[in-house]
Formats: structure tokens, sequence, C-alpha cells
């Protein structure tokens, strides 16, 4: 059993919506937003794909924030499931950040065309060459313990699959 999940993946994927899900299936269950993280920083936060000097030490700030809050909630007995659009990089800073607690990476990947037909109902949108960038970005990713291709699951059989593939397998 995992003491820490991060889940990943493009928009479209499903994160949010099956951490939300899969924190309330199982006892104790915390979901950590990077996304609200990086909304606190006053000053705006930069796009995933446009991530310059300033933006990657953005993000850097956010994991260290998200770990920080995931150790804590961990540490309380929470089962924390953390959504973030990783790198290779930030997924080696989470597992070094969170050491020794056992942290499994999950990718939800579904096709783009998903992903694509997903975010049209996405309000807003991503535009379409953000969204093209995010998914490719996650398609190169390589450090993770599962994927999960989430093309023809909604956010319940995601979140079952997670329970019973990384919560208790």
């Amino acid at each position: 059993m995992s003491d820490i999940v991060v889940l990943t993946g493009p928009p479209g994927a499903g994160t949010d919506a099956a951490a939300d899900i899969l924190a309330r299936r199982i006892p104790n269950g915390a979901v950590i937003d990077t996304a609200l993280l990086q909304g606190m920083i006053a000053a705006g936060r930069r796009p995933p794909w446009d991530d310059g000097e300033e933006g990657g030490a953005r993000r850097e700030l956010t994991v260290r924030n998200a770990c920080a809050l995931a150790a804590n909630l961990a540490a309380a007995g929470y089962t924390p499931i953390v959504c973030d659009l990783l790198t290779d990089r930030t997924a080696a800073l989470y597992r070094t950040l969170l050491a020794p607690a056992a942290v499994t990476i999950v990718l939800l990947l579904p096709s783009f065309d998903a992903v694509d037909q997903r975010n049209a109902s996405r309000t807003p949108p991503v535009a379409a060459e953000g969204l093209r960038a995010l998914y490719e970005s996650q398609r190169r990713l390589s450090d993770f313990d599962h994927l999960l291709d989430t093309t023809s699951l909604n956010a319940a059989a995601v979140a079952e699959r997670l329970f019973e593939d990384v919560i208790t397998p």
C-alpha cells in the first residue's frame, strides 16, 4: 500500500475528479491540488508549457509545498493524493522530499483524441498548442510506477482502478 499517491496526466485525463472520488473511498483520504497551491502566488503563474527560469522556480516551490502538506497529512494518519502535472525532474523531487514514505506515481494517459474532446467542454479550454504540449510532456514522462489508459473510463471507474491497483494491491 502507498503512503502517498501522486496522480499526473494531461488536462482531461481525469486526475482531479478521480482523486476526489478515491479520497472519499479510502479512510482518511485527502486531496492536494497543486493548481490551488500555484494559485496562491499573487504574481500569477506561467502555463506549464512555458516553464522558463521563473516558472521552474515556482514549480519547484509548488512541489515543496505539496510535499510538506503530504508529509504532514501522512504523519497524522491520512492518505494524501497529490494531483500535479509532473516532469521527470519534479517526479524525482517528490520521491526525494517524501522519502522514506512509500510514494506511488500514477500516470493517467488517455488518447490525445479523448483529451482534445474533453478539453472542448472545459471552461475555459486549454489552448490547442498548450494542450498538445502538455499531452506530449506526459507521454514522454518516464518516472512513474503505474500507467492507466483513461480513454474509455469515467472518473468513478478510474478511482476504482486506482483503489484496486494502488491502494489495496
